[in-house]
C-alpha cells in the first residue's frame, strides 16, 4: 500500500431528527434535507468511505487496507435538528448470530450547541437499574433521566450500557467502536416516513442497561491511564484534541484525524493536502506528518 495522508468522502445519512446544519457548517452534501448523520470514517456493508485524494481517489478505504468489515473504529458528524430516541448500546458480551461482537463504546465532543441545549446522560443519582426497569414498564421512566446542559468544547464518554441520548441544538463528532447496534427505548411517540411508530427494543435495552456513577464512568475512560490533553483512553480507542501547528506520529495503528475548527495543510514527504473545517483523513501507521495552519482537530486512534 501507498502511504499518504488520505482524506475520507462522507457518507450521509437521513434521519428523522436531521436539519441542514451540517450542510451549512460543514459544506456536506446530500440529496435530502434532513441530513442527521455523516459518516466520516466507515467501513461497515451498508456504508464504506472512499478516498476522494492522491492516487487511491474513489477506491473504498476496505479494499485498499484489505481489512474487510472488521475494522475497528466508526466515526460520525451528528446533527439533532430535533431530539433523538433515548437509548443504550450492548457491550461486546452481546454478539449476533455469527458471533461478532455488538458492543458500542463511543464519546461525544460538543461542537456547536444551542444555549438551551442538553443531553440525557445516564440515570438521576439513586436509580437503580431495578427502580429504572419498573419505570421503563410502567411507561413513566422520564423522571429517572440525568439531564445535562452541553457547551462547545466539552467532551462526554458514553460506556456500553449508559442509557443516553442527544437533545435539539447540538452538533458533535462522536466516535465510536464499529457497530451500529442501538436498542431504542423512548422515541417521544414520532412515526416514520412509513406512517408507522419506530420501533422499540424494551426488552433489549433493559437486559444491557445499567447504573453508573461518574467515578465508575471516568475509570472507563481512562482505563488505560490518564494522559493530559487526552479526551478518552479507554481499551476501545485513544482521542486527543489538538491544535496547530503540530507533528503527528502515527506507530503500528492508524490515526484519524478529524477537523473542526479552521483550515491549514498536512504535509508529508513534501506534499501538500489541503483541509478545511469537516474534513477528515485516514493517518496510515507508521508515518509522521506536519500539520499547519489555524486550526482544531481531534486526534483517534484504535485499540
Amino acid at each position: 500500500m501507498i502511504k499518504y495522508p488520505m482524506r475520507l468522502e462522507p457518507y450521509p445519512r437521513e434521519m428523522i431528527w436531521g436539519s441542514n446544519r451540517l450542510k451549512t457548517k460543514f459544506g456536506k452534501e446530500a440529496p435530502f434535507e434532513k441530513l442527521g448523520e455523516s459518516w466520516e470514517l466507515t467501513v461497515r456493508p451498508e456504508a464504506q468511505s472512499v478516498i476522494g485524494n492522491g492516487v487511491y481517489a474513489g477506491k473504498k478505504l476496505s479494499d485498499i487496507l484489505e481489512c474487510g468489515y472488521d475494522f475497528p473504529l466508526l466515526i460520525k458528524f451528528i446533527n439533532s435538528g430535533d431530539r433523538l430516541s433515548v437509548q443504550v448500546h450492548p457491550d461486546d458480551n452481546i454478539t449476533d448470530k455469527d458471533g461478532t461482537p455488538l458492543g458500542k463504546t463511543e464519546m461525544w465532543y460538543i461542537i456547536e450547541a444551542e444555549d438551551d441545549a442538553h443531553i440525557i446522560y445516564g440515570l438521576n443519582s439513586g436509580v437503580t437499574k431495578e427502580v429504572f426497569t419498573h419505570l421503563v414498564r410502567q411507561g413513566h421512566f422520564d423522571e429517572a433521566l440525568r439531564r445535562v446542559h452541553v457547551k462547545a468544547g466539552e467532551c462526554y464518554f458514553i460506556p456500553a450500557g449508559q442509557v443516553h441520548a442527544i437533545g435539539k441544538g447540538i452538533v458533535l463528532c462522536e466516535i465510536q467502536q464499529n457497530s451500529d447496534t442501538t436498542y431504542r427505548l423512548y422515541d417521544y411517540g414520532r412515526i416514520d416516513k412509513n406512517c408507522l411508530p419506530r420501533t422499540l427494543h424494551i426488552d433489549e435495552g433493559l437486559g444491557v442497561a445499567r447504573a453508573f456513577s461518574d467515578d465508575e464512568i471516568e475509570a472507563i475512560r481512562y482505563s488505560d491511564g490518564y494522559k493530559e490533553g487526552c479526551l478518552a483512553n479507554c481499551d476501545k480507542f485513544e482521542v486527543s484534541l489538538q491544535i496547530a501547528p503540530s507533528i503527528l506520529k502515527t506507530d503500528n495503528s492508524f490515526s484519524a484525524v478529524i477537523f473542526i475548527e479552521g483550515r491549514g495543510e498536512i504535509v508529508h514527504d513534501g506534499d501538500i493536502y489541503a483541509f478545511k473545517e469537516g474534513d477528515t483523513f485516514y493517518i496510515p501507521e507508521d508515518m509522521t506528518v506536519e500539520i499547519k495552519g489555524s486550526c482544531k482537530y481531534l486526534c483517534a486512534k484504535a485499540k
